[in-house]
């Protein structure tokens, strides 16, 4: 399993003091396993830890990597690379890249998505019932909708819960590094980050998707920089007793 693996790999990262002191060969072993994500965990291991003296072979492990990623799906290990070459070149991180617009405005669903419409999470502690804010992020509230009939989040999984802070659910991989085949463009609207609101995971401006999160607390510091879509309207005692592994065993539209 995806989630199985990618913690297993930031295990290894945090506890092994000096992978290279073994050569590059457990790091580009991971590398060309062509996962997102333990290249993404890899990739940001690199770019945090003292760079080689000779970084020739990450280097290109990296560029090749890089060259069989599937993009946007995996456009956040895309990322961790462009960070991880800079540093092993000595460069300062690069500019953000945003992936270019692939996902217009469905104006027909749009239209038909009155500001209030609630939606239904039956989780594996209880339900959850959240209420669109369309009039704030119209496109990031189309996408959701559109997911949710699809049925996409039936199933899904919630990978990651911050005490106090999030829990954030809906990777097709079930371990946060996944997306799908297009992003969005991030909507940064009036309404803050308090406890209740559901915002859009992202990687930075303009790659949103499917991934979201939900508030445990007030978070002041993602005002600004991500988009909220939602807000909690019954069933918050519901969402604080979240663990990482709790399943969307349907996620539905209400009439």
């Amino acid at each position: 399993h995806a989630l199985v693996r990618s913690t297993a790999t930031e295990v290894i990262l945090s506890r092994v003091q000096d992978l290279r002191e073994r050569g590059d060969a457990p790091l580009i072993d991971l590398l060309t396993t062509q996962d997102p994500g333990l290249v993404a965990l890899v990739a940001e291991h690199l770019a945090a830890g003292d760079p080689p003296s000779d970084p020739g072979r990450l280097l290109a492990t990296l560029s090749k990597v890089n060259e069989g990623l599937d993009l946007p799906r995996d456009f956040e290990a895309h990322l961790a690379i462009a960070r991880a070459r800079a540093h092993l070149q000595g460069s300062a991180d690069p500019a953000h890249e945003r992936p270019p617009f692939d996902h217009p405005i469905d104006r027909d669903r749009l239209l038909a998505l009155e500001n209030g419409r609630q939606y239904r999470i039956l989780t594996d502690k209880g339900e959850v019932t959240l209420a669109l804010e369309v009039d704030v992020a119209p496109g990031s509230c189309v996408a959701f909708d559109s997911l949710v009939t699809a049925g996409y989040y039936d199933g899904k999984t919630f990978h990651r819960q911050v005490p106090g802070f999030v829990v954030q659910g809906g990777c097709p991989r079930g371990d946060g590094f996944g997306s799908m085949d297009w992003t969005l463009r991030t909507e940064v609207g009036l309404p803050g980050f308090s406890t209740g609101a559901v915002g859009l995971a992202s990687a930075g401006p303009d790659t949103e998707s499917c991934q979201f999160f939900i508030m445990l607390g007030p978070a002041p510091h993602l005002d600004g920089r991500y988009t909220r879509f939602a807000h909690v309207v019954d069933g918050l005692d519901v969402v604080q007793r979240l663990q990482v592994g709790d399943v969307m065993r349907r996620v539905e539209r209400l009439p």
